[in-house]
């Protein structure tokens, strides 16, 4: 694999793809972390500025862009295990962000995010639970219904 330039380490990707790296690497951790990367304070935090792109987005393209196969393989299992803790726990339920307009960004880009890693074997059954859970049938984020990006998030278990 091609070692980034002086260049290329200080650009915000490299800063967001260092430090995504590092806390899947951690064994301890816990889901409030998760919600922080999927609401995007873990970003901000980083950037130290706003982004408009969504949370997911910038996690999926720094698991993507230059990162080995192997270990791009290990990365997304362990992040659909930590998506899949996470869902287990009823996010659509305890709303654990200080706001709705917050627990339903958390929920499409932890829904998006699962969508992306396909990873039906770790990611199935607890995206099938918040199916039956039926609790996101009329909620929206930025107007896009979450209980159909949480069907496209099934069905692209298993494309």
């Amino acid at each position: 694999m091609k070692q980034p330039s002086l260049v290329e380490k200080n650009t915000p990707m490299a800063l967001i793809r260092q430090n995504l790296f590092g806390w899947l690497d951690e064994k301890d951790w816990t889901t409030q972390e998760l919600i922080d990367w999927c609401i995007g304070r873990k970003l901000l935090e980083i950037l130290n500025t706003g982004c408009d792109d969504e949370p997911y987005g910038l996690i999926v393209k720094a698991l993507e862009d230059g990162v080995e196969r192997n270990r791009k393989r290990l990365l997304k299992d362990e992040l659909a295990r930590r998506i899949a803790k996470l869902l287990n726990e009823g996010p659509d339920i305890i709303g654990p962000c200080e706001s709705q307009i917050r627990n339903d960004q958390l929920l499409y880009n932890l829904i998006s995010l699962a969508a992306c890693v396909k990873r039906s074997r770790i990611l199935g059954w607890p995206l099938a639970k918040m199916r039956i859970r039926w609790n996101l049938s009329r909620r929206n984020y930025l107007g896009l219904s979450l209980d159909k990006c949480l069907l496209r998030a099934i069905h692209s278990q298993y494309k």
